[in-house]
């Protein structure tokens, strides 16, 4: 009869401990659940910000292109003797200077003319 009573004693502690079990696992299901609203609640608040910062940057860099563009335009030769007769009251010279195509080597007579 000893026996019967410790099986049955068993039984029941294994009883037990598969309903620890179980209530074990759906506790740590619905933690693992709850994480994850979270996480994915703060990422879906994320998300927006991310999206107006990437916009904001591609603004940005298209400015900074048309800026550059500018920049260029405002530093051909043209433009800055313009600048310099209009803003600075200067005037172009007569002076022609010596380049490779012009030059001859030999040539005595090529200088800076007036």
């Amino acid at each position: 009869m000893n026996n019967k009573t410790y099986k049955a004693k068993e039984k029941t502690i294994i009883a037990k401990l598969q309903e620890r079990l179980v209530v074990l696992t759906l506790l740590t299901v619905g933690a693992f659940i709850i994480i994850q609203f979270v996480i994915l609640s703060s990422v879906g608040t994320i998300g927006p910000k991310i999206s107006r910062i990437s916009n904001q940057v591609a603004q940005l860099q298209l400015d900074n292109e048309i800026k550059i563009a500018q920049i260029r335009q405002d530093q051909t030769n043209s433009q800055v003797q313009q600048s310099a007769i209009s803003e600075l009251q200067m005037h172009p010279t007569t002076v022609k200077y010596i380049t490779s195509a012009t030059a001859k080597l030999g040539s005595s007579n090529v200088v800076a003319q007036k």
